[in-house]
């Protein structure tokens, strides 16, 4: 009871922007569970103190945080848990300008998320997946994963991630040269989140 409730207050810090407090009581959380021999809640404590980790600037933390996490998960056969590490691991790469290891990271977890059944982490797996082609310029390739991604969003109703593609869009678009169907997508997303009445969304 102690480790879960050091890990909620982790959890909490983290989500109220105190990063560093947040990995103390992380770490606390899972040095308890590593004595009580629990696997599956010390994976799940590698992932969030990745999380916690990265906030802080301390990216090879972070790694290593996750592919421990990614090792344990891959042992258990958590199909869901490994697409959802692989896109945090992705996303890191891709923020160290790693490109070609973001790219593995995140169609390893595609791989893993379509032979879970996993519609909406397809999605998000996908939608970053196109950051990192926008990136390296390559448009046509940003294009086709976020379209697949907008699909994908739209049937499982996941509206975070639909606004979130419908500004990434309107970026390539605007790096294509394409104003006008910059400015649509900016309309259609500004429409969708003012409808949505999310003060996270509309900050």
């Amino acid at each position: 009871v102690y480790a879960e409730a050091a890990r909620f207050r982790g959890i909490s810090l983290y989500r109220m922007g105190q990063a560093s407090q947040a990995a103390g009581y992380l770490q606390e959380s899972l040095a308890r569970y590593e004595r009580l021999g629990e696997a599956q809640s010390c994976a799940r404590l590698q992932m969030e103190l990745g999380l916690a980790y990265r906030a802080t600037g301390n990216t090879a933390a972070a790694r290593r945080a996750y592919e421990l996490a990614l090792a344990e998960w891959r042992r258990e056969d958590n199909l869901h848990s490994q697409a959802n590490v692989l896109n945090s691991l992705g996303v890191l790469h891709h923020a160290q300008g790693e490109f070609e290891a973001a790219i593995r990271s995140l169609e390893d977890g595609l791989d893993a998320a379509r032979r879970g059944g996993l519609a909406w982490q397809q999605a998000l797996l996908l939608a970053s997946l196109g950051d990192v082609y926008l990136d390296l310029d390559a448009f046509a390739s940003a294009g086709q994963a976020y379209e697949r991604a907008a699909g994908i969003a739209s049937q499982v109703s996941y509206q975070f991630l639909s606004n979130y593609i419908g500004l990434a869009r309107a970026r390539l678009a605007r790096l294509r040269g394409q104003p006008g169907e910059a400015r649509r997508r900016l309309d259609e997303a500004r429409a969708s989140i003012q409808a949505n009445l999310s003060n996270y969304e509309s900050g």
